[in-house]
C-alpha cells in the first residue's frame, strides 16, 4: 500500500560534530550510526535502530547549499519477518545560532 503522509515540521540543531538530524529514539541511544561521511558539502549516513521488536536501517543523505539544505532518506523497518519501506524528503533553512 503507497499512500503520503502530511509534512511534518521539526526544528532542529545541526552543527558540524552533530550533523545527522535524530527524533527522540536516536537521542536516547536506542539507534546507532553505522556510518557518517561528510565530502564537501554532502553528508550520508546510515543508522541501525531496536524499538520494540522491531530493527530499523535508516539511510540518508543532506545536500548543504549557503543557508539551507536538502536531502532524503530510506527506511526499513523489519518486525517478525514483516518489512516496511519508507522514504522520506528533508528540506531545511538556516535559522540562527544554537541556543546550546
Amino acid at each position: 500500500m503507497i499512500f503520503k503522509l502530511p509534512q511534518v515540521v521539526h526544528e532542529e540543531c545541526l552543527t558540524k560534530d552533530r550533523n545527522i538530524p535524530r527524533n527522540k529514539k536516536t537521542a536516547q541511544g536506542e539507534c546507532k550510526i553505522l556510518k557518517n561521511e561528510v565530502k564537501g558539502n554532502t553528508i550520508t549516513w546510515k543508522m541501525s535502530c531496536e524499538t520494540s521488536g522491531a530493527t530499523s536501517i535508516i539511510n540518508g543523505t543532506i545536500h548543504y547549499k549557503r543557508t539551507t539544505l536538502s536531502g532524503k532518506t530510506r527506511v526499513t523497518i523489519n518486525k517478525d519477518g514483516r518489512v516496511m519501506k519508507m522514504k522520506q524528503k528533508l528540506k531545511g533553512k538556516y535559522i540562527g545560532q544554537c541556543d546550546n
